[in-house]
């Protein structure tokens, strides 16, 4: 899931300190929080969470390592997330905010759909423009076979035809010749 934002904090909190961040929701949004307190005194802290409407939703008291997990915000607007250091010493506390939105991981995945749909449209496409290049490759190759084919045949009668040519043209040739042979001798 791809996170509507997120916000890490190392925070030095001094002796009876508040540190407070307010994180806007809307409906059915994911909110996820953790706090560590990483180290000072006996490295506790007090951790709640307020609604919109002031109301607690989660209060820890004295903790070391807590989170908070909601994967279905019922209440937008503005979420007030605290830490307190009730102790006379100072501390170090990391807080992690995780905010997914439903609603924009709903438009990603139609996206990704879309994108999808589009993209299996295209190679759809591309394999049949690729089958009809292999298919219009396939009858040039088979269209010079036959053109191979037929000019060799061309070729073979033409020499033919000239051989016989030649051969009726000696006929003819010698028949005229025989003929006005026997023309001459029955004249004389």
């Amino acid at each position: 899931m791809i996170p509507s934002f997120e916000m890490n904090f190392k925070v030095n909190m001094r002796w009876y300190y508040e540190d407070c961040y307010f994180l806007t929701l809307q409906k059915h949004d994911i909110l996820h929080v953790i706090v560590h307190a990483l180290s000072g005194g006996d490295s506790t802290v007090d951790f709640y969470i307020e609604d919109p409407n002031r109301q607690i939703v989660e209060s820890k008291k004295k903790t070391a390592f807590n989170w908070y997990d909601n994967s279905d915000i019922m209440v937008a607007g503005d979420y007030k997330v605290c830490t307190k250091n009730l102790e006379h010493h100072e501390k170090k506390v990391y807080v992690n905010f995780v905010v997914f939105s439903k609603s924009q991981l709903h438009a990603k995945k139609e996206e990704l759909k879309n994108f999808t749909e589009t993209q299996n449209y295209i190679m759809e496409k591309v394999i049949k423009i690729n089958e009809n290049v292999h298919s219009m490759r396939r009858s040039q190759i088979v269209q010079r076979m036959i053109h191979s084919a037929d000019e060799y045949f061309i070729e073979a009668n033409n020499e033919y035809i000239i051989y016989y040519s030649v051969a009726q043209s000696i006929v003819i040739l010698i028949s005229g010749f025989v003929q006005t042979i026997f023309i001459n001798m029955t004249i004389l």
